[in-house]
């Protein structure tokens, strides 16, 4: 289940989890690297398909609401719920547009990219 702060959203079509290595890295006078690993964090593609009017605009202001949310989703790596700051760093909206009034109707695709704090 996918939660921003405390609100559980439509289930997504598609969840994402990537991992990155956040650190520095540097090449020493024999040629070896040396790394160090400052810490990892996620970034979490959602894909919502196929949403109604309201239910778009449901997750719409979730994702909207502030610079950075209170995310709760599966995490993979430990098997258990993660409850991780994250922000927006993409949103990106697919609409079909319904009748001859031009209005939107049935929200094609919301896809959103989260990256954590």
């Amino acid at each position: 289940m996918l939660t921003i702060d405390g609100l559980a959203l439509a289930a997504p079509a598609a969840l994402e989890v990537g991992y990155e290595s956040v650190g520095r890295s540097e090449v020493t006078a024999d040629g070896s690297l040396a790394a160090d690993r400052l810490a990892l964090k996620r970034t979490v593609k959602v894909v919502w398909q196929g949403l109604k009017a309201a239910e778009a605009s449901e997750i719409l202001t979730a994702l909207t609401r502030g610079v950075f949310l209170a995310v709760t989703l599966p995490d993979p790596l430990t098997g258990a719920p993660a409850e991780l700051v994250m922000a927006v760093q993409s949103l990106n909206v697919g609409l079909l547009t319904a009748g001859g009034d031009g209005r939107p109707g049935v929200c094609r695709e919301i896809t959103a990219v989260l990256k954590e704090r």
